[in-house]
């Protein structure tokens, strides 16, 4: 017999009173217990590509592709502006660098017929699903052969309600057309 109980208790019936203790005791625990998070995974790379045409006289086209790949398992949305490419034309003296002129393509949704009172329409948000590959398309002349620095800069909104923002920089050396010769 235990000492604690002296024999006031039938042992069946400290049993039933331990089954029940630990039946409630693990029913709580298991009601208290939160739903795991899921881990969620943010991974993301972004690229440039430039190529040169050259046009009429004095008029070299820049084409410039921006490529975003999601890696992760959420989505993620991008936040573009009037700014969001920028290219410029630099000079490069040793290792200081300056830029001499800039342009800002916009990356356009919808063109306007010209003469007619409609408005181009320029892309301001992305989403990129899990596993998903997005290309924003950009174009832009210019008269000046030099070489050019094209960044791609955009904002995202992650999962932490923090703002990163997506760069990419490239260097483009713009040759000299024959037509200008």
């Amino acid at each position: 017999m235990n000492r604690y109980y002296e024999g006031k208790y039938p042992s069946w019936l400290i049993a039933i009173a331990a089954f029940f203790w630990i039946a409630l005791f693990s029913v709580g625990f298991l009601v208290n217990q939160e739903e795991p998070k899921k881990q969620t995974l943010e991974s993301a790379s972004v690229k440039i590509n430039a190529t040169q045409t050259y046009g009429s006289v004095k008029d070299n086209r820049i084409f410039i592709d921006v490529t975003m790949i999601n890696h992760g398992d959420t989505d993620i949305d991008v936040e573009l502006n009037d700014e969001s490419l920028s290219m410029y034309l630099v000079n490069v003296k040793g290792d200081k660098m300056g830029a001499k002129k800039v342009f800002h393509p916009k990356a356009y949704q919808q063109l306007a017929i010209i003469g007619t009172k409609e408005t181009n329409k320029t892309r301001r948000y992305i989403t990129l699903l899990p596993g998903a590959t997005k290309q924003i398309e950009y174009v832009v002349t210019v008269e000046d052969p030099g070489m050019y620095y094209i960044t791609f800069n955009a904002a995202h909104q992650g999962d932490d309600a923090r703002e990163t923002n997506w760069f990419a920089g490239k260097y483009l050396d713009v040759m000299v057309s024959e037509t200008w010769m």
